[in-house]
């Protein structure tokens, strides 16, 4: 069972608290109702994504069998057979599809739907595209997010919105920096995009992103809706989120180390520290003042 555990990549459940947001944000997320609509999407997310996780393995087998640390995966390594990653991902697909219908509103559903076409259209075809790879990973985090809002019956705003997108462009650009890193020291081509690249024009990206990304944040903790809703003082919480990102960059350009940010997370106490405080002023903000 631990290869298949393994395989499942329980650990990147984490991305999928992206669905709290909205019902966080729309100060509805500790209604009764939402709150539990909002815990059920994200298990029956979790189970689609390790489907997706699955289905992945199975297309990168080559790539990840010359990769010195995904070649250790489930599937690359044969410790997982073929039949057992199709059987799984398969049971996993339409579990997560059926509790989307029966449980959740049908908007959801076609949001389910819409995921899995993409990543299949993605593991076969976008990921190969210059570019078009990274704001498609962006795209990932969107529906998850839009789903959140469907369940909260809150949409949205075009600030959660662009903060994601950029934080999740950002993360894909670090990954493709340590394919790159790795191509550069081992002449290993892990992903067939990555020679479309350097590491100037991947750091002037990553400046781009990371700089909008607290660009957009910064103008949002300002804002008047924010300043007057919730509190004058919303903005303190940007101290949390440059500590965090400027934390996130040293790992990147000094460390090198960004080939799985989850693992960062769930391994760095400095980045740890700043969520954490990053959540709590943004809760007390939001359902306390």
């Amino acid at each position: 069972m631990k290869p298949i555990l393994r395989a499942l990549r329980v650990d990147n459940y984490i991305k999928n608290t992206v669905i709290l947001l909205p019902g966080v944000f729309g100060a509805k997320i500790f209604q009764s109702n939402i709150l539990g609509y909002t815990l059920l999407s994200i298990v029956l997310f979790s189970l689609l994504s390790s489907g997706i996780y699955l289905i992945n393995d199975l297309a990168d087998q080559k790539e990840d069998r010359v990769h010195p640390k995904k070649r250790f995966r489930p599937v690359a390594s044969g410790e997982v057979s073929l039949s057992l990653a199709i059987t799984a991902a398969l049971f996993l697909l339409s579990t997560a599809s059926i509790g989307a219908y029966l449980w959740l509103p049908k908007a959801a559903l076609q949001l389910f739907v819409a995921y899995i076409a993409l990543n299949f259209f993605y593991t076969f075809f976008l990921k190969k595209i210059v570019l078009i790879e990274f704001f498609t990973i962006a795209i990932f985090f969107e529906l998850r997010l839009f789903l959140g809002g469907i369940i909260a019956d809150t949409p949205p705003s075009h600030w959660l919105i662009l903060t994601t997108f950029f934080l999740a462009v950002l993360i894909a650009l670090g990954k493709r920096r340590d394919d790159l890193l790795l191509f550069e020291q081992t002449g290993a081509l892990t992903r067939r995009s990555t020679d479309s690249y350097n590491r100037v024009y991947l750091d002037s990206l990553l400046t781009i992103f990371a700089s909008s990304l607290v660009l957009i944040y910064v103008l949002y903790t300002i804002s008047e809706p924010v300043m007057t809703r919730f509190s004058p003082y919303f903005y303190t919480t940007n101290i949390f989120v440059l500590l965090g990102l400027s934390r996130y960059l040293q790992q990147l350009f000094v460390k090198c180390n960004s080939g799985n940010p989850i693992h960062l997370l769930l391994k760095d106490r400095y980045i740890q520290f700043c969520v954490l405080a990053w959540v709590v002023l943004v809760l007390y903000f939001i359902y306390v003042v």
